[in-house]
């Protein structure tokens, strides 16, 4: 019955907190996703000021994806195409992003790029403003290859609730030259800003929950 007790304060905690966050996520925003210039972004010349945001036509990289995954307990082995997927962030670039043209020189010069020769320096994303976090991919199979054009995709800025783990800054590091975690956009793909009753709605509730489990736990250690 103790465990329960606690249960209940802790899921009473965990609404309220996530109502914290959807209230300092959706502050500012407005319900429609404005449209924002990716390459003015890489060049420094503009700045977000509404979290709810839409991008335009722009190229996401999914070579240089980066995911965390799950396995059973049980599992030894490396993961394969059918592991399960929790989230993928991958970068997306403006179509003037100049690492498309050096992809694209470097295609051209190496028509083999399977068998570079000894010096060939491979083009790297050095101008990365975005990264988009997405669930939609369930397993690493899914996620695609190469570089795919897209448009049209909205979502919430997430820097001021979330942050990239360590391992996965360490590894972004290795693929982008002079990466900063602390100046990339973390962009959600397809969160919504909630209104503030949602948001009230769920601190109050949460908080709520967490007292009436609180005092029923103090309530057992009543002597009679």
């Amino acid at each position: 019955m103790g465990r329960l007790k606690l249960v209940i304060m802790v899921v009473g905690g965990m609404l309220a907190w996530m109502g914290v966050e959807e209230f300092r996520l959706s502050k500012g925003t407005t319900q429609e996703a404005v449209d924002v210039d990716l390459a003015a972004l890489e060049n420094g010349t503009a700045s977000i000021t509404n979290p709810h945001v839409r991008l335009g036509d722009h190229v996401a990289s999914y070579w240089d994806c980066i995911y965390s995954y799950s396995q059973s307990k049980y599992s030894t082995g490396e993961p394969d195409a059918e592991s399960t997927v929790n989230h993928v962030y991958y970068p997306v670039l403006s179509m003037e992003n100049p690492y498309l043209a050096e992809v694209a020189a470097f295609r051209e010069k190496y028509q083999d790029v399977d068998e570079l020769p000894v010096g060939a320096v491979v083009p790297s994303i050095t101008k990365l403003a975005m990264l988009l976090k997405t669930k939609e991919f369930k397993t690493i199979g899914e996620i695609p290859e190469g570089m795919v054009n897209l448009s049209g995709i909205e979502g919430l800025i997430v820097n001021e609730v979330e942050s990239l783990a360590s391992d996965e800054i360490a590894l972004l590091q290795d693929g982008f030259p002079g990466f900063e975690a602390d100046k990339v956009l973390l962009l959600e793909v397809g969160r919504k800003p909630a209104s503030k009753v949602k948001s009230i709605g769920m601190v109050a509730g949460g908080g709520v929950i967490a007292l009436l489990g609180f005092f029923w736990l103090i309530s057992g250690f009543r002597k009679p």
